[in-house]
């Protein structure tokens, strides 16, 4: 199918979703980290906690994404499917999946905080450069990559849940890469583009941080 219409709402909506968890962190993270700062003051449990509200916070929109994707798929084509079972596939990758995208912030996060805590002894820094730079760590920026990766992911596997319905029915169809064919297709992904699964590429978008790439499928013959 082509790229799905809602996509510029969809990524504008999750980095809403991500800044605003991003925000709500930073002041915890302050408070924790005290003065002077020491990470030895993050325990597990501050870790778990982030983890909890940042899946409860994501996990709506990213099934929301998958679904509106899955419906775009489904109006492509003559051959039903149950709905009710595309619903269910949604809620249950949303909740996998959600683990993964935590972790994934959660491990970034920890690394860059390393190195932001070391320069502010190594260098002298005052309080409210540390803030500063973990204001740009937990920023706008960081938020959109994210968003806009996620929603590519998102729409991939709700296209997929379609297919995989589709398939039950003896049918057999073919993923097709595309790219928006921009000046921001990258070189990753410009090869690939109309080129079929296993023609240089298996695994569906995003092949990277804020790959806008998506799929079609075609009937085999």
């Amino acid at each position: 199918m082509p790229d799905f219409n809602k996509r510029s709402d969809w990524e504008a909506q999750l980095a809403r979703d991500l800044a605003r968890l991003q925000q709500r962190e930073l002041k915890r993270l302050l408070e924790a980290l005290g003065e002077p700062p020491s990470l030895d003051n993050l325990h597990p449990d501050y870790w778990n906690e982030f983890s909890t509200s940042a899946r409860a916070e994501l996990i709506p929109t990213l099934e929301n994404i998958f679904l509106d994707s899955a419906e775009g798929m489904l109006k492509t084509t003559s051959i039903g499917v149950d709905w009710a079972l595309v619903n269910e596939q949604a809620a249950r990758w949303a909740d996998q999946y959600s683990y993964d995208l935590v972790r994934g912030i959660t491990d970034n996060t920890r690394a860059a905080l390393q190195q932001k805590v070391s320069s502010y002894f190594r260098n002298g820094l005052t309080q409210q450069d540390l803030r500063n730079s973990l204001q740009n760590l937990y920023g706008p920026v960081r938020a959109e990559i994210i968003a806009v990766t996620e929603v590519t992911r998102a729409a991939s596997q709700g296209e997929l849940s379609i297919v995989k319905e589709i398939e039950k029915n003896g049918i057999r169809m073919i993923a097709v890469w595309n790219t928006n064919n921009d000046d921001f297709v990258c070189r990753i992904c410009g090869p690939r583009n109309q080129k079929k699964q296993g023609e240089g590429w298996t695994s569906p978008p995003p092949a990277h941080p804020r790959c806008r790439c998506f799929l079609s499928h075609e009937f085999a013959t």
